[in-house]
C-alpha cells in the first residue's frame, strides 16, 4: 500500500465510526429532535403505516383534532376526521 500511512487509516475508521454513532443517535431521538426544531407547529404526523405497496395510512394531529389520511399513487387522498385528541401533545408542540 504505497502512499497510505497507518495514521490515515485510523483517521478514516474513526470518522466512519463517528458517523455511525451520530446516525444511531439521530434515529433514536428523531421525535424529540423534530419537536425542538419546529416548536409551535399545529400539524404533527403521529404515525404512518404502509397498507399496500402503493398505499399509506397516516394519522395526523392538527391542533387538537386527529385526522386519518389514506393516500395512494394515482388517486387523491381521502381523509377521515376522528375527533379531538385525548393524548397530550408532544413537548414543545402546540397545546
Amino acid at each position: 500500500m504505497a502512499g497510505v500511512e497507518a495514521s490515515q487509516i485510523v483517521i478514516v475508521v474513526a470518522f466512519l465510526a463517528l458517523l455511525v454513532v451520530l446516525q444511531v443517535w439521530v434515529r433514536r431521538n428523531r421525535e424529540g429532535l423534530g419537536a425542538r426544531l419546529r416548536p409551535g407547529r399545529e400539524v404533527d404526523i403521529i404515525e404512518t403505516v404502509a397498507i399496500a405497496p402503493q398505499e399509506r395510512l397516516t394519522l395526523v394531529r392538527i391542533g387538537t383534532q386527529r385526522v386519518l389520511v389514506l393516500s395512494a399513487r394515482g388517486a387523491g387522498a381521502q381523509m377521515l376526521a376522528l375527533g379531538p385528541d385525548i393524548a397530550p401533545p408532544p413537548e414543545g408542540g402546540a397545546p
